[in-house]
């Protein structure tokens, strides 16, 4: 994990398109991100996806497809990306992106499948997918989204579907468009979630520094996140939930959970009007110097 972080860092600081502006590459040392880097497998998928922005930046779709196909096979979040980069990258790119994304699906599943049986391989996925709402976690379900909703195992996946087909409608311009667009969805599908999973702050990483290096509200919205991440876990949950007052540690909770809502959908409402307040040619994905 110690060296995944190093890497990203890495990817990060180099930028996604060579000569580019590198975003600011301290977020990933921030308390919340260096915490669940080194505490979750997170940082994998994490360095997998920014790999593949890189590749894309670099016009090495196929590169681009399996890294995110490996990035899938470590969680499941970054196959949510599939649509709006495809779109981005148009018919010949895209088919290029597909091919090397599938065929890197289809090794890990098959290798896997081998060596462990095909129950092994496809259970955790099922089990992700039909986790029941959990009640008592830090959710938005009964604060801004109806408990129905998070009890609904169809309905989540139709809107967030509906999510990244409108996001997927029009051709992004460029690589940054993929990544707002990215982002926005990915806050659909946390927003969506039926448990609280604070290393989310991770898996932001690769699409908000680049971003941070255009837009810094960015920077100020992602530093705010990480740091009522990591007070809300493991400050609040581990230590003052066990040793402070139970009523004030209830107050604490429902204000931190309010911040963390509002600024997820300032981080949202930003992104979707940055992207699409003006329109201009298509330009994507952007081709690095050498291309």
């Amino acid at each position: 994990m110690t060296a995944a972080l190093g890497v990203l860092i890495v990817v990060l600081r180099r930028g996604y398109i060579a000569g580019s502006e590198a975003g600011p590459v301290w977020l990933a040392v921030l308390p919340g991100a260096v915490f669940f880097a080194l505490d979750r497998v997170d940082v994998l998928p994490a360095l997998a996806t920014a790999l593949g922005f890189a590749a894309i930046g670099r016009n090495r779709h196929a590169w681009s497809g399996a890294c995110f196909a490996i990035g899938s096979l470590l969680k499941i979040y970054p196959v949510l990306f599939t649509p709006i980069i495809l779109r981005g990258l148009g018919p010949r790119d895209g088919t290029k992106w597909l091919a090397g994304f599938t065929a890197t699906i289809l090794l890990g599943v098959g290798l896997s499948t081998a060596a462990f049986g095909l129950e092994s391989t496809v259970r955790p996925v099922l089990v992700q997918l039909s986790r029941p709402l959990e009640e008592t976690s830090w959710t938005l379900y009964g604060r801004v989204l109806p408990m129905e909703l998070g009890r609904a195992k169809l309905a989540r996946p139709a809107i967030l579907a509906v999510a990244g087909l409108l996001l997927s409608f029009s051709r992004p311009r460029d690589l940054h468009a993929i990544l707002r667009r990215c982002s926005v969805l990915l806050l659909v599908f946390t927003a969506l979630a039926v448990f609280w999973s604070p290393q989310w702050v991770v898996w932001f990483l690769p699409l908000v520094v680049p971003l941070a290096a255009r837009h810094r509200w960015v920077l100020h919205l992602s530093v705010a996140l990480d740091l009522i991440n990591y007070f809300q876990f493991p400050v609040l949950f581990w230590i003052l939930w066990s040793n402070a007052n139970r009523e004030l540690c209830s107050i604490i909770t429902e204000t931190t959970i309010g911040i963390r809502i509002a600024m997820w959908g300032a981080l949202a409402g930003g992104l979707l009007w940055c992207e699409f307040r003006h329109r201009s040619p298509v330009r994507c994905p952007e081709p690095s110097p050498s291309a």
